[in-house]
């Protein structure tokens, strides 16, 4: 797959067109069926969450504190808070309330960032209004069929320092339902903070300082792995319309540590959360086609699980809660188009017969506690893709890539 860096520009370019279009459409629908009216502190919500992801992210901390690891004092600004493209604009009294102090500094201090968080939580307590909320028994985890693998018990291990911040961790996904092929699947994994942790500057700095120390267990998971924790609040139990949890998510997850027995909102709108994971993962998507890396398996495996996740996106924003599976398995079969997705599934299974079917090597995870993400990019982010992959992933993979977000975008409001 050695195509030229702008083969597939004009396609590119046109089905960002019609991913524009699409948020468009689902603007002017939300505002004309009234479908998202947001409980106060939403907004508010929303921009402290983003805050939060780079807070905790080891991937977000300054260059140089990476050399420092796990002492990372400074994160950059640009992970903080990105441009919102989505609908609708969070409420200016209530983003403005407390001044950034990394306002025009490439970096913020990680004791500023938790002091204006621990302010902006307790803002959003004494406005969060009670919701409807149906019960959730969370099975533990050594019920669900998956084998407890050596990485996995020692990721929990790990996560006992951090137990005490956290009113919950949660394994979902292919180990969360017992499907996950080895050395394939990377860990998706959530942890869920108390209200005191995220109220309290000390309590937000320390739940960091564990977290940073919990990361190298993730990553030791796979070599692939590229995403870290979903660090998740209480507020989102009960404020579903802020990010986009559908009770699947819930019912499919393990618990690792902590409460199974959780009370959970879930969003009276049907629109605007899943229709914003949907951009989120198209725009990664388009982000990978446009500056192709195809002999890193690294970026090869990230287009291909993020094209993987769609299927279930699309029927989630249409109103069917369909687990990944079935959903790639019913959108091949529903639509021509989305044919070219068995190619993802192939890879996937053929990844069994191979001699990579197997965890990292252990020397592997001890060098990751030394410096996670200078051991990444020097070992893991440089792994070449295997062969056999190109085989069947073929040269028009990108274009038929593109083909599929384009009548993805299209067929939108031909679902009922």
């Amino acid at each position: 797959m050695n195509l030229p860096r702008n083969a597939n520009s004009g396609r590119i370019a046109f089905v960002r067109d019609e991913l524009r279009s699409f948020r468009e459409d689902v603007c002017r629908a939300s505002e004309a069926a009234s479908l998202f009216q947001a409980p106060i502190g939403v907004d508010l919500k929303a921009k402290l969450d983003r805050l939060l992801r780079g807070f905790f992210s080891s991937t977000a901390v300054d260059f140089r504190s990476v050399l420092c690891f796990p002492k990372c004092t400074y994160v950059r600004t640009e992970r903080l808070d990105p441009q919102r493209r989505d609908c609708g604009s969070g409420t200016p009294s209530d983003q403005n309330r407390v001044a950034e102090p990394w306002t025009g500094k490439s970096r913020a201090n990680a004791g500023e960032l938790a002091q204006y968080l621990a302010n902006g939580y307790r803002l959003l307590q004494s406005r969060a209004e009670d919701r409807p909320s149906v019960p959730i028994e969370i099975l533990p985890f050594d019920r669900c069929r998956n084998k407890v693998h050596v990485p996995l018990r020692k990721l929990i291990e790990a996560l006992e320092p951090m137990a005490p911040f956290l009113l919950g961790a949660y394994v979902h996904g292919s180990y969360g339902i017992g499907d996950a092929v080895t050395g394939y699947s990377d860990l998706d994994a959530a942890l869920l903070l108390k209200k005191e942790t995220c109220i309290n500057k000390d309590g937000l700095m320390e739940a960091r300082k564990a977290y940073l120390r919990l990361i190298p267990e993730l990553y030791a998971f796979d070599y692939q792995q590229h995403h870290e924790f979903f660090v998740l609040t209480e507020w989102d139990l009960r404020f579903p319309d802020a990010n986009y949890y559908p009770r699947l998510l819930w019912e499919e997850a393990r618990v690792l540590v902590g409460e199974g027995a959780l009370r959970v909102s879930f969003s009276d709108n049907s629109l605007m959360p899943p229709a914003k994971s949907l951009i989120a993962v198209i725009e990664s998507v388009l982000s990978f086609i446009a500056t192709p890396k195809w002999s890193r398996w690294y970026y090869t495996k990230a287009l291909l699980s993020h094209l993987a996740l769609l299927p279930s996106l699309f029927y989630q924003f249409h109103g069917r809660e369909v687990s990944k599976a079935s959903a790639l398995e019913r959108i091949q079969s529903e639509f021509y188009w989305a044919d070219f997705l068995r190619k993802t599934t192939a890879v996937r299974a053929e990844w069994t017969l191979r001699s990579d079917c197997r965890f990292p090597r252990e020397a592997y995870r001890h060098c990751l506690h030394a410096n996670p993400q200078v051991v990444r990019v020097l070992f893991s982010m440089r792994r070449k893709t295997p062969k056999w992959i190109f085989d069947i992933l073929q040269d028009s993979f990108a274009e038929e890539a593109l083909d599929f977000l384009a009548a993805l975008l299209r067929c939108h409001l031909d679902v009922d």
